[in-house]
């Protein structure tokens, strides 16, 4: 007897046996695993990559085999909008964090001596907690949007761990690559910027499919192809959204004066490292679309730096 279950993840209707033994069939929609009586195998488990088994790597926004359609770049920031909107507190609670104690203590010394060279030194201190610290913030944010984009529940507590969790990884593998995207800048400029685009989705590969250092630059490698002009569109939509954004801010610091304390310069601080989490959340997307549409392989092979 032929019957049909609903997938948890995306609501299309898949056909089952609903015989005595249980099997397992893969949603047309989505790709999850589902079983014959309608029970998500294991809700919360990571999506499967080409890292654990010979197929191809699929999450895709609408589905796999032929069903994912490429978005553009104004869908995908209407769509990081969305996501942050929806999960504003979250993101906020992840980012303060990190940056409201780092925040405080940076702006206490700066404003506790009028001196420009020592308040400008003090300032550099927060380049240092973006090295160090800014991997479990954005951990965290990419962890949580990879759960709630297919609709899973994900709480404060397991994106702070994921953030913790994956810290190392994130620290090296971001390392090395902006040492790799520098050298590029200082050799002839245009390998920088091409290396740059080419490991723009490194911080996605590693905290959801597990692979760091020359793994998740080859995997970025791969899945940028045929994006690069996508990512740049979007770094240009979401800078412009930003400067809109920032304009009641600007006008509030106009009629309040100049920034003298430290209180109102950690809020515009924290604000800002709120808002910039619009651009790991559109990398996600770009991540997910690509890895979903052109089912990119570990193994396949990866364009010279001339592509």
């Amino acid at each position: 007897m032929s019957t049909e279950t609903t997938c948890l993840y995306c609501g299309s209707q898949i056909p089952t046996s609903n015989g005595s033994n249980t099997v397992v069939t893969t949603c047309p929609g989505c790709g999850a695993k589902v079983s014959d009586i309608g029970i998500d195998l294991n809700p919360y488990a990571a999506p499967s990559t080409s890292f654990d088994h010979d197929e191809d790597f699929g999450i895709g926004a609408i589905g796999i085999d032929g069903e994912v359609r490429r978005t553009s770049a104004v869908e995908k920031c209407n769509e990081a909008f969305r996501l942050f909107g929806s999960n504003f507190m979250l993101i906020s609670m992840i980012v303060l964090t990190v940056w409201l104690p780092a925040h405080l203590i940076i702006n206490l010394l700066t404003y506790s001596t009028d001196n420009i060279s020592i308040r400008a030194s003090y300032k550099m201190l927060t380049q240092a907690v973006e090295w160090i610290f800014g991997p479990i913030c954005l951990g965290g944010i990419i962890h949580t949007v990879s759960l709630r984009k297919p609709g899973k529940r994900v709480t404060y507590a397991e994106a702070m761990r994921a953030g913790l969790r994956n810290w190392g990884k994130m620290f090296w593998t971001r390392f090395v690559t902006a040492l790799i995207v520098l050298l590029g800048m200082i050799a002839l400029i245009i390998p920088g910027i091409i290396f740059a685009f080419r490991y723009a989705l490194i911080d996605s590969i590693v905290i959801v499919e597990g692979p760091y250092g020359q793994k998740a630059r080859r995997r970025s490698q791969q899945l940028t192809i045929g994006y690069k002009f996508q990512i740049f569109g979007m770094v240009v939509l979401l800078g412009l959204a930003l400067m809109v954004l920032g304009i009641p801010i600007g006008l509030i610091q106009a009629a309040l004066g100049p920034i003298d304390n430290f209180l109102t310069a950690t809020v515009i601080d924290c604000a800002t490292n709120i808002l910039v989490t619009l651009f790991p959340i559109t990398g996600y997307l770009i991540y997910r679309e690509s890895a979903s549409l052109h089912g990119v392989k570990d193994s396949d092979p990866v364009l010279p730096l001339g592509e």
